[in-house]
């Protein structure tokens, strides 16, 4: 989408919510609702107010910049008073009410909320009445700065994690810092090396390569408040120091647009989506100080309404940072990507595209996966990854892997004498190479693929029956769209060797032949699947899981035994194929 488009329809959608909210009052937060999760493990019900008053804060907040109308300043002026009375900024899913103070846990957003109230004040200074900045001051200083700077380091997990959370924590810290002590470099100074800290720690958190192991939507969300922390830091040193300027910097900042297909399918491991979508804000910033980075083609923007959390940092750059920076090119080539580092793969082409993970089963927002991929032709997704599953009180606790989103039960993995893979940092891929048909070391940009993934350590042998090797070889042709996977079991003669795939797609089975026919009925092409190595019936078993969102989805698990006689070798092909031709 041009930049011009983007910025009508996503103010526009700015404009419409607030003529639907400006009569409307925010939803309560009940105190009753905040303990519904310590009691049943939803958070969804409690969570869907909390956000919709973002909604609120976030439309008046931009309408109030936009036009400085002062019907809209004096709802923004009420909807911070209201913001203000919440009895705990933090969400229930990330506060133990035990623990004394736990109103003031400083946790994602109750970091990103004083960030939000914090920017919206600095943005609009005395056109706001002085009784509410003096209210926002307050408020950040209670709830978030103080428990924060008063405290040891680490607060609390995130300070020195290597994940989103470091990010987004950190950079929302040091952008109320920087926004509310303007004029005081003294406190800037005494608080912004502990901020820097933590950012240090977030990006040792990317491979060398520059991959985010969270999945996509986590690199935007931690990019998203890293680099607008980064550009007020900046310009507080007056450029000196530049940090995005490094080698390092700019290999995290070209991974976004590698985690999408031709087709703008957007790639799913770990706790990602298949339908994301990339903020226009972030890749114009990105794009500005890194010209290799372009759009994915065919992805989608974020528009107002489409996020979901309403994050405030992400929100105001979508149009700013978008009207400030040069239009962004989109890519239309083909392209493998290899992540060596994260282990990694990444082939779109226009016949098709394969995705393939190892890595290890102790990754941030980790599934059991490895070894696992994805499928796609054009504009259909056959073999899938189902990404994040809905986020409960047992998704994050010791129940985690039950879910199928996350166990290996839910991947595209083989399973072992009724083993499956294990969760832990000591199963893992033991090796990753990527060559071309050739067997020649893989130039990234161009040329068919051939990968090999040791899954040999990501079980949990017992001793007697550990094998000598476990290994996945995919081949892919960026010129015909042909996936051929074969899995190779040496010395696990006498095992059970059974091989699954998923797919949200129709299916049907013939002899060693899986149809997969599009569930979108706009779409009439199919997959053939052919299989080798099966000892009896192809089986299909239909599951239902809650996505993301909450809601409900079915899938198909494809499962089939290996004969004994060919357990060292057991190869499925997937070819995209017109209607008629499977």
């Amino acid at each position: 989408m041009k930049r011009n488009e983007f910025l009508k329809q996503y103010i526009s959608g700015i404009e419409n919510a607030a003529e639907q909210l400006k009569e409307r009052m925010m939803p309560d937060l009940s105190q009753e609702l905040f303990l519904q999760y310590e009691k049943t493990g939803n958070r969804l019900e409690y969570e869907k107010k909390y956000f919709e008053r973002r909604r609120f804060l976030a439309v008046f907040g931009m309408r109030s910049i936009l036009s400085e109308q002062q019907e809209n300043i004096a709802k923004l002026e009420e909807i911070i008073r209201e913001i203000c009375e919440e009895k705990c900024w933090a969400l229930p899913a990330h506060v133990q009410t035990s623990k004394r103070n736990w109103e003031r846990t400083v946790e994602l957003y109750a970091c990103e909320t004083g960030q939000a109230l914090a920017e919206i004040v600095h943005i609009l200074g005395a056109k706001l009445n002085e009784s509410i900045r003096t209210l926002v001051f307050a408020n950040c200083m209670q709830r978030v700065l103080e428990p924060f700077f008063q405290s040891a380091v680490p607060y609390a997990f995130w300070e020195q994690s290597q994940m989103n959370w470091a990010a987004v924590c950190g950079g929302s810290i040091g952008m109320m810092v920087l926004d509310l002590f303007p004029d005081n470099p003294h406190r800037i100074e005494q608080w912004i090396e502990r901020v820097d800290e933590i950012m240090i720690h977030y990006i040792n958190g990317f491979t060398e390569e520059g991959a985010c192991r969270e999945g996509f939507d986590y690199w935007t969300y931690g990019m998203t408040y890293f680099t607008a922390y980064m550009e007020k830091r900046i310009q507080y040193n007056n450029g000196y120091l530049n940090p995005l300027k490094s080698k390092r910097m700019l290999e995290i900042m070209e991974f976004g647009q590698k985690c999408y297909f031709r087709d703008g399918t957007s790639i799913s491991f770990s706790d990602g989506s298949t339908h994301s979508a990339y903020r226009m804000g972030l890749f114009s910033f990105l794009h500005h100080c890194d010209r290799k980075v372009e759009i994915p083609q065919n992805a989608e923007p974020m528009l107002f309404d489409t996020d979901p959390c309403y994050h405030w940092a992400g929100i105001y750059r979508d149009v700013f940072w978008t009207q400030k920076f040069a239009e962004i090119p989109v890519d239309t080539r083909e392209h493998i990507w290899v992540l060596p580092d994260a282990q990694w793969l990444i082939a779109s082409g226009n016949r098709g595209s394969f995705a393939i993970k190892g890595g290890n089963n102790d990754e941030p927002h980790n599934h059991n996966d490895i070894g696992t991929f994805i499928y796609c032709g054009r504009m259909t997704e056959w073999i899938c990854d189902l990404g994040a599953g809905e986020y409960c009180r047992d998704y994050f606790n010791e129940n985690r892997y039950h879910i199928l989103s996350n166990g290996a039960q839910g991947h595209t993995v083989p399973v072992i004498d009724a083993t499956s893979q294990k969760q832990g940092r000591d199963y893992r891929c033991s090796s990753f190479r990527a060559t071309d048909r050739q067997g020649h070391m893989l130039n990234p940009t161009s040329g068919d693929v051939s990968v090999t993934l040791d899954l040999t350590d990501a079980y949990d042998w017992k001793q007697e029956k550990r094998p000598v090797s476990v290994t996945r070889n995919a081949q892919f042709s960026l010129s015909s769209g042909i996936l051929t996977v074969v899995d190779h079991f040496q010395g696990t003669a006498g095992s059970l060797i059974e091989e699954r795939l998923i797919t949200r797609q129709k299916c049907r089975i013939r002899k060693n032949q899986i149809i997969l026919t599009a569930l979108n009925e706009s779409d009439h092409g199919c997959c053939m699947i052919m299989t080798q190595g099966i000892d009896g019936e192809i089986h299909k078993e239909e599951k239902i899981y809650k996505n993301h969102e909450g809601g409900l989805e079915t899938v198909s698990v494809i499962s089939w035994n290996v004969a004994a006689w060919v357990a060292d070798a057991s190869e499925c092909e997937c070819r995209k194929n017109k209607a008629g031709r499977a």
